[in-house]
């Protein structure tokens, strides 16, 4: 259980899930406006592109996530340590996202639901690497 009183802790970790939270959103109101609009057919070409996207990206995001939390300098600040955390969260899933909002776009041309595959893999990313309260203390500690 993270300690309530360090609300410099609680206040970072709240700052990683706000942001996280938002990246994880944005690719959804774009799905929903691309389904509701006619088809684009120029945008047809983008189906395979976005679904191999989709597919690199989930691991890419997975094995930078953990280059960057699980391995910190020696001797790393506590500070360092929450940076390092907040990167190795924000990053995977950015790139993620990039391939879901492709893979919106390629919805729109001929919704094909293979097409959202790049938005199930960014999903699927944020929840192996949401940033929870056990997860932040095992990783950023104290110094």
């Amino acid at each position: 259980m993270p300690d309530v009183t360090n609300t410099g802790t609680q206040l970072s970790l709240q700052s990683i899930r706000i942001v996280a939270l938002a990246i994880l959103v944005a690719p959804l109101p774009v799905v929903g406006v691309f389904a509701a609009i006619r088809p684009i057919e120029a945008l047809g070409v983008l189906l395979i592109p976005a679904v191999t996207v989709g597919v690199v990206c989930f691991p890419v995001g997975y094995l930078l996530y953990r280059q960057l939390v699980d391995s910190p300098p020696a001797g790393a600040t506590r500070a360092e340590r929450s940076r390092r955390f907040f990167l190795g969260t924000i990053i995977p899933l950015a790139l993620t996202e990039a391939a879901a909002l492709l893979g919106a776009m390629a919805f729109s041309a001929d919704r094909k639901p293979l097409a959202l595959l790049p938005v199930l893999m960014h999903i699927i990313l944020a929840v192996f690497i949401w940033p929870s309260p056990q997860r932040f203390d095992n990783i950023v500690g104290s110094d």
